[in-house]
């Protein structure tokens, strides 16, 4: 059986061997420790004809299959689909389609931001081309250095996730970087020897010495 982890072989060059060799079959998508999520790719005589995601068929469930970056394969011999709805489109653009949408979910969540994170509004960089709705925009004024993703996601009465993903867009643009606050400078512990008692207030003496 033909089968393996889109870990260690990207989907779309999964779909390209199964095109190559003329496969007819099912090409079964699985998420670890998520077995309500699945997905299939249907191919006949090397042609991708049909794809799956939940409720979701044709092309809205293969832009959905892009998201399944980690999911398990195997690919079932013989069964046939149902309903070709992808069969009027040729099967290497929607190879193409999968690398392509593949590498922007991948580039994308690299660029996440963590809710710790602290983003920061590069100004001089241009917005020229950039979609983004005013409420997008108006994310960027709390950009300024002194508010983490979760809390400017609090400020605007929006999830971390959302925040995140939409910080994503504008640090890819290199319009928001982020900015890793500086711990606190660790103190040196002080010797009992060189304290005055809390308590008592008393001074201390070290091997029978006032210490200063």
């Amino acid at each position: 059986m033909f089968a393996g982890s889109l870990l260690q072989i990207p989907l779309a060059e999964v779909c390209r061997l199964l095109s190559a060799s003329n496969q007819t079959g099912v090409l079964k998508l699985l998420l670890p420790n998520e077995a309500e999520r699945n997905a299939a790719l249907y191919f006949q005589s090397g042609q991708i004809v049909h794809a799956e995601a939940g409720a979701a068929a044709g092309l809205d469930a293969l832009s959905d299959i892009c998201y399944f970056g980690d999911a398990n394969f195997a690919f079932q011999e013989g069964e046939v689909a149902s309903k070709p709805t992808l069969g009027v489109y040729p099967t290497p653009k929607l190879i193409e389609k999968i690398r392509q949408q593949v590498e922007e979910v991948r580039s994308m969540h690299e660029a996440t931001p963590d809710f710790g994170d602290v983003p920061v509004y590069n100004q001089s960089a241009s917005l020229a081309g950039l979609e983004a709705t005013p409420d997008d925009l108006a994310l960027l004024l709390l950009c300024n250095g002194g508010r983490t993703v979760s809390e400017i996601a609090h400020q605007v009465s929006r999830s971390p996730a959302d925040t995140a993903k939409i910080l994503a867009k504008f640090r890819r643009a290199k319009i928001v970087e982020l900015h890793t606050p500086e711990p606190p400078p660790a103190q040196a512990p002080e010797s009992d020897a060189g304290r005055v008692d809390a308590q008592s207030g008393s001074p201390r003496y070290w091997r029978g010495k006032l210490v200063e």
